[in-house]
């Protein structure tokens, strides 16, 4: 029996897609998504930047195949998941805000 030569996938074809927050002090919290090293902001238009972001990650598809997004990380402020201390956040605050996101980066249509 000839020894099986795992290949490893290559880091370039790994892609992380996280999403930060940030509290304004004049205005709502401003977001941040990050596909790899490639950064979205929500400054200019959240409606903008989920479409841009779903475009970008399409290119990167060799395929071009139209599957889920996912989001991988998720940091934004407690009181965006609704939760006032970190006591009272909860796994399913967090699932639930991912869930929102890639809703809005996965059109039904």
């Amino acid at each position: 029996m000839l020894p099986y030569a795992f290949k490893a996938e290559p880091a370039n074809r790994k892609l992380n897609i996280r999403i930060f927050g940030l509290e304004l002090p004049d205005g709502p919290t401003a977001y941040s998504i990050y596909c790899n090293e490639h950064e979205f902001s929500s400054m200019d238009s959240d409606q903008q930047m989920f479409t841009a972001v779903a475009r970008h990650i399409m290119q990167l598809r060799a395929t071009g195949e139209h599957y889920p997004i996912y989001i991988t990380d998720v940091d934004v402020p407690l009181a965006v998941l609704g939760a006032d201390h970190h006591e009272q956040l909860q796994t399913l605050l967090l699932l639930k805000y991912k869930q929102k996101i890639e809703d809005r980066l996965n059109p039904t249509s």
